[in-house]
């Protein structure tokens, strides 16, 4: 599965902007990233509440329980999705009023449908079937290019969006098959006395992830703005794409272990939960490292070679980037955890800072530095992230960092071995370092 997402995610940032050329794949960049954000903003919380409340109910053996407020859940996702697709709509014709009336409008109908299809794909995740959650992004992500490309061969620009929503009509389609079970008629109603305690907790967690899920989509708008030239929005979304394909599968390991952190939480085993985080988190600063330093040495010459010359900033963009992949996995589990600990408050205050250092950051740096400038405030945003996120669960007792900065500390120590002995010689001294570490306690 992950195969597919990683081919299709690879063909998506190589072959389909060298296909439509930085134009049009700015400004089908530009629509897709903002489509997305629509689609999260009518969550209304609900990845979350099925997160904490599908493993209590299988807990304690109610699957009446669990179809009623998924089925109830499932009415207020598609009013939601209504109002998210107007909201789109209204926003593209006055911004994007440039564009084909007939591209702005399938991409607002796949709004809708997106929502509704992602409740479906959450309650999998709420029952601890990760495989069948993931299938949703396996099909958004590995087959997105090929029928981008097939509808942009077809119809230009029009094709490709057309090809964008019968991808979301087959996603949503899926999902309602496989979680037929969980869904009953009679529950099918606006429900609101039922569901307020439930919506409550979502709440909380709403605005944080509003927040960052428009931290991940804001950069070729911002672009946009400070730019206004299509072109650049083409540069930095290819390679703010590349750096989210490694963020988005880090955040499904994660995610996939959210039932498993709930579940520890509500038996309270706090030792087993905290050894969890940090294995992941010591896991994830290996990758981290090796990414970093394989983007520093190949992307700029990789960028030229599978892009082409019309691209070549990417590369530069590349080696930016793999910095903000080097400090991003604390920022990313804690936003997992907390959904389990129930702090709200930590999430929502980490995704403001994030989502305010980017844009102010950007804006700043931007008339000296262009793109470059916004790749930076990516790399300084995603690592005070990452450490407020440390700070604002340090008293829970189940996430600690001191391993992962000791793994990434290695590594910088080890960084000047790159221009030395190249990538090879640098990763045989560093993994020989973790080794050590390892078999002499530092990372138990």
């Amino acid at each position: 599965m992950r195969v597919v997402e990683a081919g299709g995610g690879v063909m998506l940032i190589t072959l389909i902007p060298r296909l439509m050329g930085p134009q049009v794949y700015g400004q089908f960049a530009l629509l897709h990233s903002v489509s997305l954000w629509f689609s999260l903003l009518s969550g209304l919380g609900n990845t979350s509440v099925l997160t904490r409340y599908g493993p209590e109910f299988l807990e304690r053996g109610d699957r009446e329980g669990l179809t009623r407020l998924a089925s109830v859940m499932l009415v207020w996702r598609g009013l939601g999705g209504l109002g998210a697709t107007a909201a789109f709509l209204a926003l593209a014709w006055i911004w994007l009023g440039d564009l084909d009336w007939r591209v702005i409008l399938m991409m607002g109908i796949s709004v809708g449908v997106r929502s509704v299809a992602n409740l479906t794909y959450a309650l999998s995740l709420g029952l601890n079937e990760a495989a069948k959650w993931g299938v949703s992004e396996m099909c958004r992500r590995g087959l997105l290019a090929p029928v981008s490309w097939i509808g942009f061969q077809w119809d230009g620009l029009r094709g490709a969006a057309a090809a964008f929503l019968l991808l979301e009509v087959f996603v949503l389609l899926l999902g309602l098959w496989w979680r037929r079970d969980c869904l009953d008629g009679k529950y099918l109603k606006v429900d609101l006395e039922y569901l307020r305690p439930y919506l409550k907790y979502g709440a909380g967690f709403v605005g944080a992830t509003l927040l960052f899920t428009l931290y991940t989509r804001a950069g070729g708008p911002l672009v946009k703005v400070l730019s206004s030239r299509y072109e650049d929005v083409a540069q930095f979304s290819v390679a703010f794409g590349i750096y989210l394909t490694a963020a988005y599968a880090m955040v499904a390991v994660f995610q996939a272990m959210a039932p498993k952190f709930t579940t520890l939480e509500l038996r309270g085993d706090k030792a087993a939960l905290r050894r969890w985080t940090s294995r992941l988190l010591a896991i994830s600063a290996v990758v981290g490292v090796a990414g970093a330093a394989g983007a520093w040495i190949h992307a700029r010459p990789l960028a030229v070679w599978a892009l082409g010359k019309q691209y070549a900033d990417v590369g530069e963009l590349m080696m930016l980037l793999g910095l903000a992949g080097l400090v991003m996995a604390p920022g990313l589990l804690g936003k997992v955890l907390v959904v389990s600990l129930g702090e709200w408050k930590v999430n929502l205050i980490a995704s403001l800072q994030q989502l305010l250092m980017f844009v102010l950051l950007s804006a700043v740096m931007y008339p000296a530095w262009q793109v470059r400038g916004v790749a930076v405030a990516v790399v300084a945003s995603t690592l005070a992230n990452s450490l407020f996120m440390a700070w604002g669960l340090r008293e829970s007792g189940v996430f600690g960092i001191g391993k992962w900065a000791m793994i990434v500390g290695l590594g910088m120590i080890c960084a000047p071995l790159i221009w030395v002995w190249g990538l090879m010689g640098f990763l045989s001294v560093f993994g020989g370092g973790v080794a050590i570490l390892a078999m002499r306690g530092g990372l138990e």
